[in-house]
């Protein structure tokens, strides 16, 4: 049984019928919570809210050990409520037209970037090296480079759709989840002209999407559903995990599944 008060908790999902609860780390020393988190490597970025220090964050946790993780590194933050990091950079937003890049060259010393303006209210983020993808409620799906991390060039957009909930993309594949429950499947191996290819209903009606391999997360509030992405525009229902505190973030990573709660204990 892992304890996860308003922090980190990591699932084992080695077999998807029987999925456990390893490990986790609370945000602080003194009570908070995280908006939303993501992974590159062996480590977990988060945004988040200490009430006590009346401050949000920028946080960055060292999962090697998936039972004991730690944190490394905080940096203050204006608010951020969804963050993705690519290739040792980051992009946050508050869910406004409005967001960041923060350079994460030095982990311990997250450093955040002068404001940036988007298409819409920014709901999705993902990325794939250095293009990253903004999901909007109003703007559709805006992808831009940030190879230059002083000057982001816009790049493509899919406007068919737009009030877009969540993105998450996998290689030559971008999946946006819509106000209407529904999932889009983009072929994005062009970034300049992203085309649709397919699209699906899934089990559950979903707050966001989270990609790891060949399977793609739907995720509401206190449910994980699981499909294989085998044929990438006909994903499979594999199944599900439950839990019974709220679920605010998700990550995953090989056999591990990152959750992050808004307290209370899951078996």
């Amino acid at each position: 049984m892992a304890v996860a008060e308003a922090g980190l908790m990591i699932l084992d999902v080695t077999d998807p019928q029987v999925i456990l609860s390893v490990g986790g780390a609370a945000m602080d020393e003194e009570p908070g919570y995280a908006y939303d988190m993501d992974l590159e490597g062996d480590y977990a970025f988060f945004v988040a809210r200490i009430p006590s220090k009346q401050a949000d964050f920028f946080m960055v946790f060292d999962i090697r050990n998936p039972v004991s993780p730690s944190r490394i590194g905080i940096s203050p933050s204006t608010t951020a409520s969804i963050l993705t990091v690519s290739g040792g950079t980051a992009i946050t937003s508050d869910r406004s037209n409005q967001y960041r890049v923060v350079d994460l060259t030095d982990l311990t010393k997250p450093v955040l970037s002068q404001i940036y303006y988007g298409n819409g209210a920014v709901t999705g983020l993902d990325a794939s090296q250095a293009d990253f993808f903004l999901a909007s409620n109003g703007g559709g799906l805006l992808i831009l480079n940030v190879a230059n991390l002083s000057d982001p060039v816009r790049k493509g957009i899919f406007g068919e759709a737009t009030s877009l909930r969540s993105v998450v993309v996998n290689g030559n594949y971008a999946y946006v989840s819509n106000i209407r429950g529904r999932v889009l499947v983009l072929d994005v191996s062009n970034p300049d002209q992203p085309q649709k290819i397919g699209d699906f209903l899934p089990k559950d009606q979903q707050v966001f999407l989270v990609l790891s391999g060949k399977n793609l997360f739907a995720v509401s509030n206190r449910r994980i559903d699981i499909y294989d992405l085998s044929h990438a525009a006909a994903p499979t229902y594999e199944s599900s995990y439950k839990t019974t505190s709220g679920i605010w973030g998700l990550a995953a990573s090989g056999n591990y599944i990152y959750a992050q709660l808004d307290g209370g204990t899951d078996p």
